[in-house]
């Protein structure tokens, strides 16, 4: 079975755990995988804009990254168009959840969801974690519509639809 490895951006030196084994790494242009065959994406964690890192991660074997902040100035749009095999995750304005105004949700999910899913490689997220302070009713407004647009029948919470 392939495995998912995970990167956590921001230090100098960084762990990567596959298997029983640990990777560390002082640069991450000089990241190497040993087995390549045992891991099926590996995933980088990244706060800030990414529109630069991308490509430079993509060249060193990782495919894939979360969670590409709206106020940070990310374009999933254009990433998507110039790196196609790279998969993408998140971009949803957790501020749309925090507001619980249902046109704000509706904005964004339906601006961003459906042409970035048509074209693949993508996994609808917030930005970033649910915030401490969103309501539960907030919280089932984004989850309802987000499930609706993807197809996902899924989910433990109570469906309540934005008008």
């Amino acid at each position: 079975m392939k495995k998912v490895i995970e990167y956590e951006s921001g230090a100098r030196t960084r762990q990567v755990i596959n298997n029983d084994e640990t990777y560390i790494m002082p640069d991450f242009q000089s990241f190497h995988v040993r087995d390549r065959k045992s891991w099926e994406f590996y995933r980088e964690r990244t706060d800030g804009n990414a529109m630069e890192l991308v490509p430079l991660v993509e060249e060193c074997g990782v495919n894939a990254m979360f969670p590409f902040e709206v106020k940070a100035g990310n374009d999933l749009f254009a990433l998507q168009k110039h790196h196609p095999k790279f998969i993408l995750m998140g971009w949803l304005e957790k501020e749309s959840v925090n507001e619980g105004n249902e046109d704000l949700i509706r904005r964004e999910i339906m601006s961003k969801v459906p042409p970035l899913l048509e074209k693949g490689g993508y996994f609808p997220n917030g930005d970033h974690g649910i915030q401490p302070l969103v309501t539960f009713e907030n919280l089932c407004k984004f989850m309802t519509l987000l499930h609706e647009v993807t197809g996902n029948p899924e989910g433990e919470f109570p469906r309540i639809m934005p008008n």
